[in-house]
């Protein structure tokens, strides 16, 4: 078998150089693993790669010293160690070499392996470099500790010095120093909402960490322009509909008025027609009395005199009128006791006092039409008290008392939605016997 000692120099110095390479590359790997805080198992092996290098290494300085220079003087010892290395067969020294290579390219590998899948400080500033969040941690005393890149590019925008100080940061921040923001309501004790010049809307909020005793804060910074954009369009939308609700309100209470108008703008036309037609034919009457029937005459100027002798007021100028006529044609007598509210003088403008009427007429009209359904009574008392706030108005009826709990449907639902939806209350008692209270402010 042929020996380490039987290859010829060239051969020997190639697996010199090799060796010591692997060598130095463990011996490298070796301290960088002591340095760097690496696993307990990289460090063992890395020592006892480096072992087994120095060793062969040592052999061939041993083996060189003693075949190739005469008078190298060597030890007993090294004489003796050269002499064994030259007599080992080149496949275990060939071997030993391969065995060295695979375990230098196996170590690094699991030596990177580990290291892509363990949490480090670098890890963890890249991961957080990544965030579309802005974020900062800064001692009591001002000093940052970590700042991710966007958070570095929103405290340019507002102060160029603001990521070497986040204490002198933020409380400029919070209260309102930067006379280049807008501040956007709300705020609060750890927020603060900012529009930056570049008509970016962020929402600022520090939160404080005890760390060993140590405080520290951490300030997030979002970006909500879209947010804001939503809101601001939401609040414009909500005036909107505000306003045309309002006009829709006077809409419908005007709606009632014009339909009265209409119809008695009708009857007077009808009255005046008949009225002309009377004068007329007395007019023709007094010139030619065989023209016209005496007694047709007077038939139409009675009942125009009729007409006009029991015209009553406007409907919108008289006392719930319209209400009372519901009532008599029911078969039902609406007694009161108090003063209703009335509108206002004049009867045209939107008022409190029109509104609170229009109330008032629904809830007569519900308690009429409950009296002659379901309770069949022939009477309706309602009950008025006012002060110097509010009308507490109560209806009750002399029909029959309720055997269950009344059941809001209908007309009362409609009306407990039109006067809670106008700042009233309303309370409806099913026992001992029925009975309908509503408050209106006045």
């Amino acid at each position: 078998m042929k020996t380490f000692g039987m290859l010829t120099y060239q051969s020997q110095m190639i697996f010199a150089v090799m060796v010591t390479v692997i060598s130095i590359l463990y011996l490298m790997f070796f301290v960088e693993s002591i340095v760097g805080k690496r696993r307990i198992i990289d460090k063992i092996l890395a020592a006892v790669i480096f072992l087994i290098g120095y060793v062969f290494i040592q052999c061939f300085s041993c083996f060189f010293r003693l075949f190739y220079y005469d008078n190298a003087e060597l030890p007993d010892f090294d004489k003796m160690v050269a002499g064994k290395f030259a007599s080992i067969p080149v496949v275990l020294a060939v071997g030993v070499v391969l065995l060295m290579i695979i375990l230098v390219v196996i170590e690094n590998t699991l030596a990177v392996r580990h290291y892509r899948s363990r949490i480090t400080e670098q890890s963890v500033k890249n991961g957080l470099d990544m965030l579309p969040t802005g974020i900062m941690y800064y001692w009591r005393n001002g000093i940052v500790k970590l700042i991710n890149l966007r958070m570095e590019e929103i405290c340019r925008n507002i102060d160029e010095n603001a990521s070497f100080d986040g204490q002198t940061f933020w409380t400029k921040l919070y209260h309102e120093r930067y006379v280049t923001l807008k501040y956007v309501p709300p705020k609060s004790d750890n927020s603060v909402t900012v529009l930056t010049p570049d008509n970016k809307c962020y929402h600022f909020m520090r939160n404080e960490i005890d760390i060993n005793g140590n405080t520290m804060y951490e300030l997030i910074a979002m970006d909500v322009t879209a947010e804001n954009a939503i809101n601001y369009k939401l609040s414009s939308d909500r005036n909107k509909v505000k306003n045309l609700n309002e006009r829709l309100k006077e809409l419908s209470d005007n709606i009632g008025k014009m339909t009265i108008e209409r119809e008695i703008l009708d009857t007077k036309i009808s009255v005046h027609d008949n009225l002309g037609e009377a004068l007329l034919l007395t007019k023709q009457y007094l010139t030619d009395n065989t023209s016209v029937d005496k007694k047709e005459v007077v038939s139409l100027l009675k009942r125009n005199i009729a007409l006009l002798e029991n015209e009553k007021p406007d409907s919108w100028q008289s006392s719930y009128e319209e209400c009372l006529n519901v009532a008599k044609l029911s078969g039902v007598d609406v007694v009161i006791d108090g003063k209703l509210p009335e509108a206002s003088e004049s009867g045209l403008g939107i008022t409190d006092s029109v509104d609170m009427k229009n109330i008032i007429e629904n809830a007569i009209t519900t308690c009429i039409t409950n009296v002659v359904r379901h309770a069949k009574g022939n009477q309706l008392y309602v009950s008025v008290k006012e002060s110097d706030r509010e009308y507490t108005i109560k209806f009750t009826n002399n029909g029959k008392k309720p055997r269950v709990k009344i059941k809001e449907s209908g007309g009362l639902k409609n009306l407990r939605f039109l006067v809670e939806s106008n700042g009233g209350a309303m309370i409806v008692i099913s026992k001992p016997e029925f009975c309908l209270e509503i408050i209106l402010k006045k």
